[in-house]
């Protein structure tokens, strides 16, 4: 690595913990960023880039010289699509372990310009949520709106007689919740156990739940059919 490169990109969204969907998780090349007043990177394994580079978005991390945060997502947004762009910056703005502000992310989509993946940057950004803790919630939120859905609530709390419980979308008016149904919640027993005790909860106090797998964000047809079906019921229900 000369001195003046940096990783970047894909390289540098797994070494900040960004999520990226499964089929990036492992790539067989590195990306590396020289600044423009440079000549490009070749080498085997190696994708090389030149771009412009100010002070701000060169961090150091581990003895590593990558991308900062911000200008990582950014450079996301030539690379991915809306769904994967969205869960990369929820995991930025997670309230519980930020990596970034979005007044920083929206200062870096500034900056940017006019470069690849611009246009996908600036609709994406108004759609994060600090509050969304799954690539999953997230894409799936996404989907939502984008099939003509209001936009749900993320991960709530809901209080009812026997407590209070969360879920991961919700239409609060309606008293709809989403869940997302991850492997995780079928092979650990604990998590099952918490999810049914959750689950019963919520229905007890008038809460209809939808719960939706990763073969429905393949194929959301059904399970949406089955929300929109619910939404009319309630919406009849409360304007009798």
């Amino acid at each position: 690595m000369p001195p003046h490169a940096v990783f970047s990109h894909l390289t540098a969204a797994l070494l900040h913990g960004i999520p990226l969907p499964y089929d990036l998780q492992a790539p067989t090349s590195l990306d590396v960023t020289v600044p423009a007043t440079e000549r490009g990177i070749e080498a085997k394994h190696i994708r090389g880039h030149v771009h412009r580079l100010a002070a701000t978005d060169v961090v150091e991390l581990d003895g590593l010289r990558l991308t900062s945060v911000p200008r990582t997502w950014c450079d996301l947004g030539s690379m991915l699509d809306m769904r994967a762009l969205v869960a990369a910056g929820d995991r930025v703005l997670l309230h519980t372990d930020a990596r970034a502000s979005r007044d920083e992310l929206a200062r870096a989509v500034e900056l940017h310009g006019q470069r690849w993946g611009s246009r996908a940057l600036r609709a994406a950004l108004p759609r994060l949520s600090d509050r969304a803790e799954s690539p999953a919630e997230s894409a799936l939120r996404v989907m939502l709106v984008d099939a003509g859905f209001p936009e749900p609530l993320v991960n709530p709390e809901i209080p009812t007689a026997d407590g209070t419980y969360r879920v991961d979308l919700a239409y609060p008016v309606l008293s709809i919740g989403l869940e997302y149904e991850g492997d995780h919640h079928r092979t650990d027993r604990r998590q099952w156990r918490r999810d049914i005790t959750r689950i019963r909860g919520l229905e007890a106090a008038g809460w209809s739940i939808i719960r939706f797998t990763a073969a429905d964000l393949e194929s959301p047809a059904d399970a949406f059919a089955s929300l929109r079906k619910q939404i009319d019921s309630r919406i009849r229900t409360l304007t009798r």
